[in-house]
C-alpha cells in the first residue's frame, strides 16, 4: 500500500509545512490591497449605498451620520480597550470600532473615516452579545464593520511580512523538493574468495 510507505508521509509533512508561509502570505495580501488602494475616501451618506455597489471587502470610506455615546459598548482584549458604536441612520447594520473610550464630544461629530469591512465575522461574537445584553440591540450576521481612523498607508511591517513569507516559502520548497539527495550506495558482496 502506497500510504504506508515512509516517503509518502514525509512528502505530506513537507506539504503541510509549506502551508504556514502560504497562509502568512495570503493573510497579508488583502491588507496590502487596502493600503495600496485609493487614499480618498468613498463617501457614504445613505444606507442604500451599503447594499450592492462598488464596495469591496475592505474599502476606505467616509460615513456621514451621528453616534450616541451612551449606546456604545466598551470591550477590552489583549490589554487594548475598544469602544463599539452604532452610527445613525444605519442602526445595527453598521458597527464602528474606536480605540480607547469616548466622551460626549462625539455627539457633535458627523463624519467618520476608516476601513469598512463586511462579510465573514468582521468582529467578535462577544461584541454582539454585549450589545444584546446592555442595550437589547441585535446585531445582524451581515453587519458592516467600520474601523475608525484605519486609513490606507503602506507600512514596513506589511511589506516585510510579505517578503519574509515569500522567501520562506521559496527556501522551504527548494530544500524539500529540489535539493539534491545523496545517493545511497549499497555494498555488494565481493565475488573473490578470501
Amino acid at each position: 500500500m502506497f500510504f504506508l510507505r515512509g516517503r509518502f508521509w514525509l512528502t505530506l509533512a513537507k506539504l503541510l509545512a509549506l502551508v504556514f508561509p502560504t497562509a502568512l502570505f495570503c493573510v497579508q495580501i488583502p491588507e496590502m490591497r487596502y493600503d495600496l488602494g485609493p487614499s480618498v475616501p468613498q463617501e457614504i451618506t445613505t444606507a442604500d449605498q451599503l447594499s450592492g455597489g462598488p464596495l469591496r471587502d475592505r474599502t476606505f470610506v467616509a460615513v456621514i451620520g451621528k453616534v450616541d455615546p451612551n449606546r456604545g459598548v466598551v470591550y477590552s482584549t489583549y490589554g487594548l480597550t475598544y469602544t463599539y458604536l452604532l452610527i445613525e441612520p444605519y442602526g445595527a447594520r453598521m458597527v464602528m470600532r474606536v480605540y480607547g473610550t469616548i466622551d460626549d464630544s462625539w455627539v457633535d461629530r458627523n463624519r467618520f473615516d476608516g476601513k469598512l469591512r463586511y462579510g465573514r465575522m468582521a468582529f467578535r461574537r462577544t461584541v454582539r452579545a454585549a450589545f444584546r445584553e446592555k442595550h437589547q440591540i441585535e446585531i445582524p450576521a451581515n453587519a458592516l464593520f467600520l474601523a475608525y481612523h484605519d486609513n490606507p498607508a503602506l507600512s514596513g511591517w506589511n511589506v516585510a511580512a510579505v517578503i519574509f513569507s515569500a522567501v520562506m516559502w521559496l527556501v522551504m520548497f527548494y530544500f524539500f523538493f529540489l535539493w539534491p539527495r545523496p545517493k545511497v550506495v549499497t555494498a555488494r558482496p565481493s565475488s573473490h574468495p578470501s
